[in-house]
């Protein structure tokens, strides 16, 4: 069968050289070989989110990252309070649904501000949001709407909630902007943000990553836990700190220069009560002692001062396993292998350079698309991925075409914008050459469904002269 080039907005195309990492037998996740590996990979992450703070590595979607970070602060921050969830797509909804299902587990309220599709999320009208709403603990928006290809000004929507809510922790959705976009979470004044492996990272789903910045360290370091064996509730004890342990805190010193910064992984530091071995600061764990003369608690009944957290989306969970140099549960070991990979891709072609070349094939979709008499529906296109407008609603027959005929796939539109629109991905490991083959199978699908409708080839042309132009940063 020829092979597929994907120009989907997740998965996209995986290097031969990232599987072939994936490929290798596995290894025991609780041994000092894995942990090295996993170690190795903190500092080259924390230099695609811009962040001094740890990024935690779970097993799952990016939905899993979003909803780890979403419950898991909303139970740190403890009962009632109002999250205000601001969206204008699909993805931003689902988010809403989300914070819903936590607020109904922490007692929370949640607050909707949307936007309409295509548009960003407008910073003014969330600060009026958060000034009508006092008891706000929690806020979370996307930063890219994959849905639509829309981005918002992360900067700004943070300040605004910094501004008006200052006690607020801020969760975004970085799925489709970590790696492909700029993002700097510590200077922006993120708590924390969500990526996924299939998307700029260029690795096959499965791997969801949450960034914490301090604030978000230190609730999550705060919160009571609960363990919960054979029928009978073990007493929650909160987070303790002794002079032999340390909660876990950010990277003391500067970010890693480059994308690919390695972390070297050996080495105790004991100014910085760095762990040797893990690269990161330890974290301590809490102290759980069995409950005595008290009445045993039937397992599945939540006891008030625990986090009302799935395990497996708990976060101070994984925090305190990242302080051991671990992850709490089963990892996808070869996902992490195929992870190291990438990041060594990533630092060898040079970060900055990887960012002017997603703009630049973002710049020449958009460009062949309007030669071609086609529209842009976003009004604030994103250069991680294109939504591309198609009347009559040739959207779906062209997406068709292109993948029978020419062997390269798009992604549809979703809800209403479903049979309307393509989206064209920029993210990964694209070259040029990839640019110009879904540009010139979108042109060929025209002609063939629509024979002299559209100006298929000043669209290839206005492709290559971006091509040729570059984009600077």
């Amino acid at each position: 069968m020829p092979a597929m080039l994907l120009l989907t907005p997740g998965p996209t195309p995986v290097p031969d050289r990232v599987l072939r990492a994936i490929a290798r037998p596995p290894i025991p996740h609780r041994s000092a070989e894995f942990e090295s590996i996993l170690a190795s990979c903190l500092a080259p992450m924390q230099s695609l989110f811009g962040t001094r703070g740890v990024v935690l590595t779970l097993a799952g979607s990016g939905t899993t990252a979003m909803e780890a970070a979403i419950w898991s602060l909303a139970a740190a921050r403890g009962p009632g309070g109002t999250i205000v969830v601001a969206h204008s797509g699909k993805f931003g909804e689902r988010w809403a649904e989300s914070a819903r299902r936590a607020g109904a587990a922490t007692g929370a309220r949640v607050r909707d501000l949307s936007a309409p599709w295509g548009e960003p999320i407008d910073p003014e009208a969330l600060a009026d949001t958060l000034r009508a709403t006092p008891d706000a603990r929690l806020v979370v928006f996307t930063h890219c709407e994959t849905s639509t290809a829309t981005v918002s000004d992360a900067r700004a929507l943070a300040a605004a909630t910094r501004a008006s809510a200052p006690d607020a922790l801020i969760v975004a959705d970085g799925i489709t902007s970590v790696g492909a976009i700029p993002c700097a979470m510590d200077e922006w004044g993120i708590d924390a943000v969500a990526c996924a492996s299939q998307k700029a990272l260029g690795l096959p789903p499965g791997l969801g990553f949450v960034a914490l910045g301090e604030r978000a360290i230190d609730a999550l370091n705060k919160t009571n836990v609960m363990e919960a064996r054979g029928g009978t509730a073990l007493r929650a004890v909160a987070v303790e700190r002794d002079s032999n342990t340390t909660p876990f805190a950010p990277h003391p010193g500067p970010l890693p220069g480059g994308a690919g910064g390695r972390s070297s992984g050996t080495g105790a530091n004991s100014d910085t009560g760095i762990n040797s071995g893990t690269g990161v600061p330890p974290v301590r764990h809490s102290r759980m002692s069995r409950s005595t003369g008290e009445t045993p608690v039937p397992l599945g009944r939540r006891i008030s001062s625990a986090p009302p957290v799935p395990m497996s989306l708990d976060l101070s969970r994984a925090l305190a396993a990242a302080g051991a140099g671990r992850t709490p549960f089963t990892p996808a070991i070869n996902l992490i292998f195929g992870l190291r990979e990438s990041l060594a891709m990533i630092e060898e072609d040079g970060f900055d350079r990887r960012l002017c070349r997603t703009a630049s094939f973002a710049a020449a979709v958009r460009g062949a698309a309007t030669a071609m008499g086609l529209s842009i529906p976003s009004k604030s296109p994103s250069d991680s991925v294109t939504a591309i407008g198609f009347p009559d609603a040739l959207a779906d027959p062209v997406r068709a075409w292109r993948r029978s005929e020419r062997g390269v796939a798009l992604a549809g539109g979703q809800d209403g914008w479903a049979g309307a629109v393509v989206r064209f991905s920029h993210m990964g490991f694209l070259t040029n050459d990839d640019t110009i083959a879904g540009v010139t199978a979108i042109a060929d699908a025209l002609d063939a469904l629509a024979p002299g409708r559209f100006d298929t080839r000043a669209g290839v042309a206005a492709a290559r002269d971006a091509l040729a132009a570059g984009v600077t940063r």
